[in-house]
């Protein structure tokens, strides 16, 4: 599916994929984070945004290697970066991954202009 912006694609992502008061994990400051929120606040989930360095976005800073979250905390995973070795770990067994990281088997792919994300 082609989209032309982020906000869009995740809506799209939250219609089919979340559940309502799924736990989400967004990866990767960007500008929209906020109208990302407001997408999953109305369907009752909770968002929690990430990055490697601050951000007047980004509720939680994180290294490259750890995730201060425990095993199985996330329903749904939206990463804007390269995925981070502890996604696996944290995603709930019947979670979904959005990444931009190249997935064989993905389940679906979207892309915004040359920029392709896969959901697993």
């Amino acid at each position: 599916m082609e989209f032309t912006n982020l906000v869009e694609m995740v809506q799209v992502f939250a219609n089919e994929y979340c559940e309502p008061a799924s736990t989400i994990l967004v990866y990767g400051n960007v500008d929209e984070i906020e109208l990302i929120k407001h997408q999953f606040k109305f369907i009752t989930s909770e968002v929690v945004s990430m990055d490697t360095s601050p951000g007047k976005n980004v509720d939680i800073v994180v290294s490259e290697n750890y995730l201060p979250f425990e095993s199985h905390s996330f329903d749904l995973i939206i990463s804007f970066k390269n995925e981070h070795s502890e996604f696996k770990r944290v995603l709930k067994p019947n979670g979904k991954l959005l990444t931009t990281n190249l997935v064989i088997d993905a389940l679906e792919m979207y892309s915004i202009g040359n920029q392709s994300f896969y959901v697993t």
